[in-house]
């Protein structure tokens, strides 16, 4: 029973990233207007489709930061649980852990290691001035402190 239930779930899996990448290139292609649709919201409305417009912006956000800016695998991808990968995108993108390490969590850690390795101590205070001021990168949306960004334009001057 638990090999069934396993595998049923690895379906799942890996049919949500499937359709996560079809809802992509649906929306980069503005699909809804070919079939009749005037928005998305109207599209999204249909009442048989059962996708939200937070579950759908979910979906593309994730599969666009990984699959696209990324360029993580789409057979790995299908491999990982989306809820454990939305819990190390943010992480991903703000530079602190490489892609590797945290798709590796996401497929090694259950959740509440995952809750407590990418979300830390929820009782812990707070301190702004502890953090380090972070920088967007233009290019590829990854957060980089100061001091990477130096120590980069050191290495390519």
């Amino acid at each position: 029973m638990e090999q069934r239930i396993k595998a049923a779930a690895s379906i799942i899996t890996g049919s949500w990233w499937d359709l996560a990448e079809l809802l992509y290139e649906f929306h980069e292609e503005r699909r809804w207007a070919d079939l009749d649709y005037d928005t998305l919201n109207e599209f999204l409305a249909q009442p048989d489709l059962g996708i939200s417009r937070a579950l759908f912006f979910q979906m593309t956000r994730l599969w666009r930061d990984l699959a696209v800016t990324r360029q993580v695998d789409r057979a790995v991808l299908r491999e990982l649980e989306p809820s454990k990968v939305r819990e190390v995108v943010p992480a991903i993108m703000r530079g602190d852990v490489s892609i590797e390490e945290a798709l590796a969590d996401a497929r090694d850690l259950g959740h509440r290691d995952m809750r407590k390795r990418y979300r830390g101590d929820p009782n812990a205070k707070l301190d702004a001035g502890a953090e380090p001021v972070r920088i967007q990168c233009g290019q590829c949306g990854a957060w980089r402190t100061e001091q990477e960004i130096a120590e980069w334009a050191e290495e390519n001057s």
